[in-house]
């Protein structure tokens, strides 16, 4: 059986909170996760975590930077 650690500061946090802090849309997060960020969906809901969000932005950063 494999043992998970779990890591406080990688809790899920609502999709909605990635919207006010960082100012994009609800469609804008639709198109991402069609690109590859992990979204997590739960009862209708979806949630981020901190680390897929920002190996997402990495991502998005090298694919920038190489073009």
């Amino acid at each position: 059986m494999t043992m998970h650690t779990f890591d406080p500061r990688d809790v899920p946090l609502p999709l909605s909170h990635y919207q006010r802090t960082h100012g994009a849309s609800r469609t804008t997060f639709w198109r991402w996760e069609k690109q590859g960020l992990r979204v997590l969906h739960v009862g209708g809901k979806r949630f981020i975590r901190p680390s897929d969000w920002a190996a997402f932005i990495e991502q998005q950063h090298a694919n920038s930077q190489g073009s």
